[in-house]
């Protein structure tokens, strides 16, 4: 069970990540945004956006690939839920400071906040062993 629900939370990052990178045309349709490049602080904004989507498809693959073994990848779940918690809290920082996003968003930081408690799911599945 613990990955079945590994595998559905990994498609999120993998199909986001994936898009994040893809070329304006594309991933800008996908978001309902357009940065232009004549811009300076656009074209920051697009390359760490690209990068930061290039990490978090990292993420989704490290997932895919801690999941066949998922009881003995103890380090790696944690550096998982690590990263994935952190961002949770730059998500809550920025509803602070800018105010509540998409409902979507929302959820998403939810899951995010709770992801650490599938290192207590882990340890079950060891203990179980």
């Amino acid at each position: 069970m613990l990955q079945a629900i590994l595998l559905l939370i990994a498609v999120v990052p993998l199909v986001t990540g994936l898009l994040g990178i893809l070329p304006p045309g594309v991933s800008s349709d996908f978001y309902g945004t357009s940065l232009r490049t004549d811009n300076p602080g656009h074209v920051i904004l697009d390359s760490n956006y690209r990068y930061y989507s290039g990490l978090w498809l990292g993420i989704g693959l490290v997932m895919l690939w801690i999941i066949p073994s998922v009881e003995k990848q103890k380090l790696a779940l944690r550096m998982l839920s690590l990263m994935i918690f952190l961002g949770g809290l730059g998500r809550v920082l920025s509803m602070v400071t800018f105010g509540i996003p998409h409902p979507a968003f929302i959820f998403f930081t939810g899951l995010e906040l709770a992801f650490p408690l599938s290192l207590l799911w882990q340890a079950r599945l060891v203990q179980a062993q």
